[in-house]
């Protein structure tokens, strides 16, 4: 690892000696001793290219520390002493010098002179643009800077950063330019162009906070024309990182003040970009200050057909994506009847006033939503969340919400089972709940077509991502981590095996809805198990990849807990071969709960054969009554405790019962001596047969071997 050593002396008189102690960091830091400064001491500090490295962090927290420690009078002397080192970086041309000193000042944000600053980032432009724009990215993120509020770059002089407003002016022409080219004259080029990207981000983000200065804005717009042509192009290359490159130049624009100036054209633009391009999270529009002046495009009217074509990205597993949903559809004007004043009041009123405007948003369901996926989800937040989830629910219940807004509804409490925190899932379920069955003709499909679109992807194993990740030769850098980062941000949404199960704890609580359309049901749960269609030739006839897992089995259990909350079964749509399906696949289970929840599945169908035996039936499942059952009921034919008339089919239901209990000895017991006496006390019941119905036991005591073959 290479190191460049540079000095400075701090002369900071104190009272007593300051002695720094190491800080506690949430990172593992290599160790260290402590620092203290004497009186005219000097601080030798070694300062690597990468803030990725240890050492590099180290400096950074140990003058984190002194900013913490010393007043702002003892300061001064030691950030003079930094501000002569840059300018003379600057004077004699030292760029990988001062790119460090940028980079440990910017890194402890501790600066009082944004001229000094400026000019060092404005002298480096030209020689390491890459190392100038990440500087300044990180400072503007660890800042906020606001354009309305002052920052050490709106500060600065036209003249002390017109290298680099320069520099980003011709940036945007060059990629506008570059861009137009592809799409009129050479998609081939696409390639070459996606490794420069991140550069071309950078440049995006640091728009917002120089080009303010001298700029015209219209260049991020000339950008984000161009690369909406590209899109529209039907081509084979992944479009994503490109729609995320468009929604941070409108949000640049964004941040430059310009959406406020916007007339009626350029709102409709921008209403036309969202619609276009609304999976992606990176485009949004921001608020509207306006109270009830609503923009045409945002009138009632315009409403609906926005609903229909927003709706399904409130279910999305993308946070960003749900939040900017919301965010656009929150503009527009509440429908009649969304509000809670009364008919009679509407009638009187020519207007509406602030004060029953912000009524109407504490009231709108749109506006509870946003705030539902707004809110920062914690502990002490959630009181607030599930309050405002249960207002949804009696809403709901009391006919208060107009029917357009239905649909949207359902997508939006879809999209609260995604957010990775337990405590709103309950409510959730039961809102959704009380949805379902009050509106069943407008939302079931939708509902149906969702879990469908859950199941399958969580079915997939191979679900490959279109985003390009962008690497370079050697070591990747900053920018670039932190590009990749930007396109394809870490998911924090809740893994789709449990949202496919809260949707079925969620019909669980409906059966006579559920039971009324099976035939849009069965057939899922079919695919579940492997099924391919409806032309199915034998219960053995399903893929056997998707069957299998953890996962998977906690879903099986729910689906089971579904099937045995509808008590008629036999008005199901396929009702035959779903009961083979239960008893001539699902009976033989290792897990004891899936073997229970299919025999109380296949009571329901009250075959006389099975009643009569439905108590011994359990016991044989359940570790805990096994030994006694065994002991005390028999299939001989000598005890008389079966009927003739039903061993033919009650004998292969207990054949399958009992076989994991032979084939895995952890099923039957913790302890493996006890295993192996319970295993025997199962072969010597099972004896008790005829030889003519032991067939079946041999089969299924190797199906586990047919089943490894089959998959080979």
């Amino acid at each position: 690892m290479a190191f460049k050593a540079f000095n400075f002396s701090a002369r900071i008189k104190l009272k007593d000696p300051l002695k720094l102690k190491p800080c506690h960091h949430p990172l593992k830091w290599p160790s260290w001793p402590s620092y203290s400064m004497e009186n005219n001491s000097s601080l030798m500090v070694n300062l690597p290219l990468s803030g990725s490295d240890s050492v590099a962090e180290v400096i950074i927290t140990v003058f984190q520390r002194l900013c913490e420690e010393l007043e702002s009078k003892e300061l001064n002397l030691l950030w003079d002493c930094f501000y002569e080192d840059i300018t003379e970086c600057v004077t004699n041309g030292c760029s990988m010098h001062l790119t460090r000193l940028l980079f440990l000042l910017v890194s402890t944000l501790q600066i009082d002179n944004g001229l000094k600053i400026s000019a060092a980032m404005n002298s480096l432009i030209e020689t390491s643009p890459e190392e100038v724009i990440f500087l300044m990215l990180m400072f503007n993120e660890r800042l906020q800077v606001d354009m309305q509020s002052s920052s050490f770059l709106v500060e600065a002089s036209e003249e002390g950063v017109s290298r680099i407003c320069s520099f980003l002016q011709e940036a945007l022409l060059y990629w506008t330019g570059v861009i137009n080219n592809i799409v009129h004259k050479d998609l081939s080029s696409v390639p070459s162009c996606e490794v420069k990207l991140p550069m071309l981000w950078g440049i995006i983000g640091c728009c917002s906070h120089m080009l303010g200065i001298q700029a015209d804005p219209s260049l991020l717009m000339g950008l984000v024309d161009a690369l909406d042509q590209l899109l529209m192009i039907e081509a084979g290359f992944p479009k994503s990182t490109w729609q995320s490159l468009m929604g941070a130049a409108l949000g640049s624009f964004h941040k430059l003040g310009s959406f406020k100036k916007s007339g009626v054209e350029e709102t409709n633009k921008f209403l036309h970009l969202a619609k276009r391009y609304r999976s992606s999270s990176k485009s949004t529009i921001q608020e509207n200050n306006g109270h009830m002046k609503f923009h045409p495009e945002l009138k009632a009217e315009k409403a609906v057909d926005a609903f229909d074509m927003f709706s399904e990205n409130l279910s999305h597993p993308d946070k960003g994506i749900r939040v900017s949903t919301l965010r656009i559809l929150c503009h527009y004007e509440p429908l009649n009847g969304e509000s809670n004043v009364q008919p009679v009041e509407k009638k009187m009123q020519t207007e509406v006033s602030p004060t029953s405007y912000a009524e109407i948003q504490r009231n709108n369901v749109l506006h509870i939503l946003f705030s539902i996926e707004d809110t920062p989800l914690s502990i002490s937040t959630s009181r607030k969340v599930i309050l405002s989830i249960s207002k949804i629910q009696m809403d709901l219940s009391a006919a208060r919400i107009c029917e357009a807004y239905i649909p949207v509804l359902l997508n939006g409490i879809i999209g609260i089972f995604h957010n990775r925190f337990s405590y709103l899932w309950d409510p959730a379920i039961e809102c959704l709940s009380v949805l379902i069955s009050k509106h069943v003709g407008l939302v079931w499909d939708r509902l149906v077509s969702y879990l469908e679109q859950c199941q399958s992807v969580f079915l997939t194993t191979h679900d490959l991502s279109e985003g390009i990740n962008i690497e370079v030769c050697g070591k990747t850098s900053e920018l670039v981590e932190r590009f990749n980062l930007f396109v394809n941000p870490a998911s924090d949404s809740t893994p789709c095996a449990t949202v496919l199960s809260l949707l079925l704890r969620c019909l669980q609580k409906i059966p006579v809805v559920v039971e009324s359309r099976s035939r849009k049901i069965i057939p899922s749960f079919l695919k579940f198990l492997g099924y391919a269609n409806d032309d199915i030739m034998s219960v053995g006839s399903f893929h056997t990849h998707a069957c299998k897992g953890k996962e998977w089995k906690g879903v099986l259990k729910e689906w089971l807990n579904l099937l045995r909350v509808m008590r008629n079964p036999k008005s199901f749509y396929r009702s035959q071969f779903l009961k083979d399906v239960l008893q001539n696949r699902l009976l033989d289970e290792n897990d004891a709960e899936i073997q229970m929840q299919v025999l109380d599945c296949l009571l329901f169908w009250k075959d006389n054969f099975l009643l009569p035996y439905d108590q011994h039936l359990k016991n044989l499942i359940s570790s805990k009554n096994l030994r006694e059952e065994l002991t005390t009921w028999s299939l001989s034919r000598e005890s008389n405790l079966v009927e003739e008339q039903h061993r033919t089919c009650l004998v292969p239901v207990v054949i399958r019962l009992l076989v994991p209990k032979v084939r895995k000895l952890k099923t039957l017991a913790s302890r493996k001596h006890t295993s192996v006496h319970h295993r025997k006390a199962v072969l010597a019941f099972i004896a008790q047969l005829d030889v003519n119905e032991l067939a079946l036991f041999f089969c299924d005591a190797t199906k586990a071997i047919a089943v490894y073959i089959k998959g080979k």
